[in-house]
């Protein structure tokens, strides 16, 4: 990587006395401890980069193409791994390049990443050793690397010949699981925009897909969603107060190439926020924005009909679909000198306007009732019709004379597959009147009311009618008629098919008991669902064929008869698990398939382990709702790090738990007892345990009515003094350290 030289040009008259510095030859140690230890505030995503970046280098530097010839970056249990096939390195490269700071081959290179030669020492930076395998023209040298008493030093471990291919590989150890996943984590984030490098973790290759622009990209393994930026392929965190402008959270990274005039920091954790650097980052976000404005205008259209437009209306943000990816772009927009566009309906200038009238529209129809999912039919405190009735596809509106009877009723749930219907009885009158009748102030059926001509040009009245007219004619469209449902002969046929099946059932049963067809290749269970009784459960017999039941998407935890209040506990608790009762002989047809478990093969799998995970997290949310009422802007704006970190938990909590406020002691013990846990998040857990009681006076603190630059600064300056005052006083916070500034010189011109 060039960088720019800068040169000031000095007119010096007389005889030149200006002295150059120096470095002592005593304090070498200390300038390397400066470029390695003293250099990184992330040791592990350094290393990981630096690394990774000088691997890159030396395959671009080999003249091979690194996408067909890429990096290999491994995590395993105990070691990180970082191999490339480049142009090798012989002892005495190693020697000159490795073994030799602030030494680089890229100095007059603007394709390579590199510049000030200090990268491959950045693993001492985690205060251990490193080995290095290095192959060149048929020599293999092993070299293992270490902090010695005061400096760098190495030694060779073998030199052996090799038919391999010419490159290096460093290896590096993993002290535990924890900082495995800690390796884990940075590197999917860091190397997220890398093409240019496999990852595999575990073995496995992690799947990376990348959306990539000219301007702009996105990662599936990045992880963050606010905007960031690369240089080249490497990630940097944008310092929006440096910018001066508010945080864009949209999960996509500026691309700038190495030649731009961004200067990143000697740690490369950072750049150099010049003012050049500042225009250049504000001239990428006006041109991504365009973008992404642009392209939300080229899927802006015109409805034919309002029903087509309807989802359009309930569209609080705008959204961008790329690949199988959704943009949320709202909070770009305002850097953006292109203008949204406004969808549009045909022969309805002002939609939105009609839209607004969801409860009129057909509202001279009378609501009678609805039939649920179950069958369960509802005529009473059954809410207002509107017409969003029309556009759920989960449900069916129809027609009918009056509220059907109970075959009726059944009919139209199997006629429209188990669907909710709505039943509407049409209106006496054809024609909806202009104003309420004589004596009457109001009449919300009439178009004086339901239009507010009132407030309308009276030039204006019939176009407002027409138009509401037109609005309710697409709407009918959507209604089924039903009116003749009992004397149809599907009707009539499907009663005598009911008929002919009861004669069939078997006599002096129990009148509770439902016989179902089952075939021999089919098995019977009852699945567990939400009763229409609060707080009740019921179980439905159904029939499954066994073959297909290996390809269920769900898993199904099945109990005995027996164990039924057990079932019903799992019920209320699990998500996205079916909970099942199942027989003993129908147990024998499903017991070796994998999407069925016993509750005491459940326990011991990792949904029951995400599951009381999840517990044990939501436990601790509980004590942090309070709190998070009063303060969460606060922790949002001021403790970023603390809030990332509940986001976390909470989402986990709605994945895997469905919190029915049901007694979870017992299985909370047995996780417990048999340390059943998923430590996936553990470590942000750990850190808010930690951190909610220091951090508990924040629900005391007001929050600003509107959040700006210098409300942010006093109530970041309100926490510091209350962190102090818990740390001198009550010995809190172990990992605070109390510095106290000097005061800065004003520089005189």
């Amino acid at each position: 990587m060039i960088l720019e030289q800068k040169q000031t040009n000095v007119l010096v008259t007389g005889e030149d006395s200006s002295k150059k510095a120096t470095i002592n030859q005593d304090k070498i140690a200390k300038l390397q401890y400066l470029l390695t230890k003293g250099l990184y505030s992330d040791p592990i995503s350094a290393t990981i980069v630096e690394l990774t970046n000088n691997a890159v280098d030396a395959v671009v530097a080999s003249g091979k193409d690194p996408i067909e010839h890429p990096v290999i970056v491994s995590i395993t249990d105990s070691l990180l791994s970082i191999e490339d096939k480049g142009i090798g390195l012989n002892k005495e490269e190693f020697e000159n390049v490795v073994m030799n700071y602030l030494t680089s081959t890229k100095e007059d290179d603007n394709q390579a990443i590199g510049y000030f030669g200090i990268g491959s020492k950045s693993f001492l930076s985690l205060e251990r050793s490193a080995t290095f395998i290095c192959r060149k023209n048929g020599i293999e040298y092993k070299f293992l690397c270490y902090q010695g008493e005061e400096f760098l030093e190495y030694d060779l471990v073998y030199e052996k010949q090799t038919q391999e291919e010419n490159g290096v590989r460093v290896e590096i150890k993993i002290n535990d699981y924890f900082e495995k996943k800690d390796f884990i984590n940075k590197a999917l984030k860091k190397l997220s925009y890398y093409d240019t490098v496999l990852l595999y973790i575990g073995g496995e290759l992690t799947v990376n897909k990348i959306i990539r622009n000219k301007h702009w990209q996105q990662s599936s393994n990045c992880g963050t969603q606010f905007m960031h930026f690369c240089l080249k392929d490497v990630y940097y965190e944008i310092d929006w107060n440096k910018l001066g402008l508010n945080r864009i959270d949209m999960p996509i990274a500026l691309r700038f190439d190495l030649d731009s005039g961004i200067t990143p920091t000697p740690s490369r954790e950072s750049i150099l926020y010049t003012s050049e650097t500042i225009e250049l980052l504000k001239r990428k976000i006006e041109t991504v924005a365009n973008w992404f404005v642009e392209k939300y205008n080229e899927e802006v259209k015109e409805y034919d009909t309002i029903l087509d437009a309807w989802k359009e209306f309930n569209k609080h943000s705008k959204y961008v679909e790329l690949r199988d990816k959704t943009f949320c772009i709202d909070s770009i927009i305002k850097y953006a000198t292109e203008v949204p566009k406004e969808f549009s309906v045909k022969n309805l200038p002002d939609a939105r306007y009609f839209h607004n009238k969801v409860f009129s529209i057909l509202n001279n129809y009378h609501y009678v009732g609805y039939s649920d999912y179950y069958g369960n039919l509802y005529k009473k405190n059954i809410g207002v019709w509107k017409a969003d009735f029309l556009i759920d596809n989960t449900s069916f509106t129809v027609i009918v004379n009056e509220v059907p009877s109970r075959n009726v009723k059944s009919f139209l749930l199997e006629k429209y597959e188990g669907k909710k219907i709505h039943y509407l009885v049409p209106p006496k009158e054809n024609k909806r009147r202009f104003k309420p009748e004589k004596g009457k102030l109001h009449d919300e059926f009439c178009y004086w009311d339901i239009l507010n001509l009132n407030n309308v040009s009276k030039s204006s009245w019939g176009t407002y009618i027409k138009q509401f007219n037109l609005v309710e004619e697409q709407f009918k469209c959507k209604l089924i008629d039903e009116t003749q449902v009992e004397t149809s002969k599907e009707f009539l046929q499907w009663k005598e098919n009911k008929k002919q099946e009861r004669k069939s059932k078997p006599r002096n049963v129990d009148s509770n008991y439902v016989v179902l067809d089952k075939k021999e290749d089919e098995y019977t269970l009852a699945i567990c669902r939400k009763s229409s009784f609060s707080g009740k459960c019921a179980f439905d017999k159904q029939t499954e064929k066994v073959h297909a039941s290996s390809k269920n998407k769900f898993l199904t935890v099945y109990f005995d008869e027996t164990d039924r209040e057990k079932a019903e506990f799992y019920f209320k608790i699990v998500k996205n698990i079916r909970i099942a009762i199942i027989g003993k002989r129908e147990r024998l047809k499903i017991q070796n398939n994998h999407n069925f478990m016993t509750p005491e093969q459940f326990e011991k799998s990792k949904p029951f382990r995400r599951l009381v995970t999840a517990i044990k997290f939501d436990n601790l949310l509980d004590k942090y709702r309070d709190m998070k009422n009063n303060s969460n802007s606060i922790i949002r704006k001021c403790l970023p790090k603390l809030n990332t970190d509940l986001e976390i938990l909470e989402e986990y909590v709605r994945k895997n738990f469905k919190d029915a406020h049901s007694s979870t002691q017992i299985i909370m013990d047995l996780a417990e007892s048999q340390n059943l846990w998923d430590y996936e998040h553990m470590d942000a857990y750990n850190r808010i345990e930690k951190e909610l009681e220091q951090y508990s006076f924040l629900q005391y603190l007001q929050v600003p009515s509107y959040w700006d630059k210098k409300a942010e600064k006093e109530i970041n300056s309100i926490i510091t003094k209350m962190l102090y005052v818990q740390k001198t006083v009550r010995g809190l916070h172990d990992n605070i350290e109390i510095t106290i500034k000097e005061p800065q010189l004003e520089e005189v011109a």
